[in-house]
């Protein structure tokens, strides 16, 4: 058995008058949820874990905040420095191929509502100057998306992911 870890940070301040339960309970129940199945909800006191409020009986997958530990591993595993990259390499005689990286940043046009990070505006202008510097006038563009192998969709995801999520691919 493995000692427990250290606190990262320092405990949350409890809240003096604490959390009313019936209160928080009657806020929650009000929200309507005629369109939706399968809901469940569970909100627990932060810092005893006891349970507050919960709503639904079948346990559910926790949707989103699977990307919180799904980014902790990453860091894990990769590390905070690695980056993905797009490039552009040269391929067979007078063309050129987009080599996707699975750059999740990696946007069709500049933005500067959203400034960081690369888009395909941007590359394809590097590319062209970079062409035109060796005197290239013309070619044609292919593309590799095989970094990630297996499937681009799991096959236990309902069709209703389909308007919520994107298949998996080096090339988004």
């Amino acid at each position: 058995v493995a000692p427990a870890p250290s606190p990262v940070l320092s405990p949350l301040p409890r809240p003096s008058a604490g959390v009313n339960a019936a209160a928080l309970a009657a806020r929650l129940d009000a929200v309507k949820r005629d369109q939706l199945t399968n809901v469940g909800i569970a909100v627990l006191d932060a810092t005893s874990g006891d349970v507050l409020y919960r709503a639904g009986g079948t346990p559910q997958a926790p949707a989103s905040t699977m990307k919180i530990l799904s980014g902790l591993v990453a860091l894990d595993v990769l590390g905070p420095d690695t980056t993905f990259a797009t490039r552009v390499v040269p391929g067979a005689s007078g063309q050129i191929v987009l080599v996707g990286g699975g750059d999740p940043l990696l946007r069709s046009a500049s933005s500067d509502a959203y400034p960081r990070g690369p888009s395909l505006q941007d590359l394809a202008t590097k590319t062209a100057a970079a062409l035109k510097a060796t005197g290239a006038t013309s070619v044609t563009l292919g593309y590799d998306a095989s970094r990630f192998t297996g499937p681009a969709w799991h096959p236990a995801w309902p069709d209703t992911f389909r308007w919520h999520v994107a298949p998996i691919t080096a090339l988004t």
